[in-house]
């Protein structure tokens, strides 16, 4: 694929398997438990800082795709991309948390 952003690349693959299977974006939905708007804006590259690694393992259920042969390539490197911005999402928090509990004890 060669696309950087995890947005697109999400989009990408969840298109690209939707398509290969014939699947609509509301039975994706009725399948994984997510609602349709979800699956829509992912399919669309919005909303990827909200995707956990939860949800990219039901997604490969219902679309009958084996996260274990992600090893290499592109599906791998999307899933270690949203790992990593989860985790650049957590630190952010925990700044932001210890900040606002500095400025409390001094203020």
């Amino acid at each position: 694929m060669g696309v950087t952003d995890v947005g697109d690349t999400w989009a990408a693959y969840l298109n690209r398997m939707m398509w290969e299977r014939g699947m609509t974006k509301a039975r994706l939905a009725e399948l994984t438990g997510l609602t349709r708007q979800t699956i829509s804006e992912w399919a669309n590259g919005k909303g990827s800082s909200t995707i956990k690694i939860e949800n990219v393992l039901r997604i490969a259920e219902a679309l009958d795709d084996d996260p274990t042969d992600w090893s290499e390539g592109d599906k791998a490197a999307m899933v270690e991309r949203l790992m990593c911005r989860r985790e650049e999402q957590r630190q952010e928090r925990v700044a932001n948390l210890r900040f606002l509990l500095g400025q409390q004890a001094t203020g």
